[in-house]
């Protein structure tokens, strides 16, 4: 009987082991991200993007429309990209316009590449798009797809989600075409609210 309970141990553990592969966290995917450390404070993830980072944009902050950026360097080059004309590293805060108190605001770290706007650079963008979905799909439990319209489609990509009941925090691969003036993209971004930050500072 007692070897049977250590039998069965063994194997439930094998077992979680396993599929505990498809419940990636946060911090398991810095290094194949940005280097940062995503799991902390705001603040931490913005020093340590100054310090290993430094051709960083912004002395302090600076506000453009509903956002609050703190860290903007275009001159980082990323091996998960495939030779983007230019990546740029951003990290901010977007809030809503009808508050006036911003309080609602959500905290992104984003790597945008851009491809360029011809008829390659838009094949370019689709195939590095759907490289990076296969690379990251199974490292999460859920995924939510999302399609922006304008003058047809614009955007479209993946919110994935570390648990069945978080929407917050969340990663983010996407692409977009720039709509009527053509300019095409692909983005990684990470995001978590504001209310999530405040508990973790």
């Amino acid at each position: 009987m007692k070897s049977l309970l250590t039998i069965l141990s063994i194997f439930t553990f094998i077992l979680s082991k396993g599929y505990s592969q498809n419940y990636t966290k946060v911090y398991d995917l810095k290094s194949s991200l940005y280097n940062l450390p995503l799991n902390a404070d705001k603040l931490s993830i913005i020093e340590a993007a100054k310090k290993q980072f430094k051709n960083n944009k912004i002395e302090t902050f600076m506000i453009v429309a509903n956002t609050k950026i703190y860290f903007q360097d275009s001159t980082i080059r990323y091996d998960i990209f495939n030779k983007p004309l230019v990546t740029i590293l951003k990290i901010f805060d977007l809030w809503n316009f009808e508050n006036t108190k911003s309080n609602d605001t959500t905290f992104y770290v984003v790597v945008d590449a851009s491809y360029g706007t011809d008829k390659k650079a838009e094949r370019k963008m689709f195939t590095e798009y759907y490289n990076l979905k296969y690379k990251f799909e199974d490292k999460f439990i859920l995924q939510k797809p999302y399609i922006i319209y304008a003058d047809g489609k614009v955007a479209e990509g993946l919110n994935f989600f570390f648990s069945d009941t978080a929407t917050f925090p969340s990663f983010n691969i996407g692409w977009s075409n720039g709509g009527c003036f053509r300019d095409y993209h692909v983005s990684l971004s990470f995001r978590r609210d504001n209310s999530y930050i405040q508990q973790v500072d």
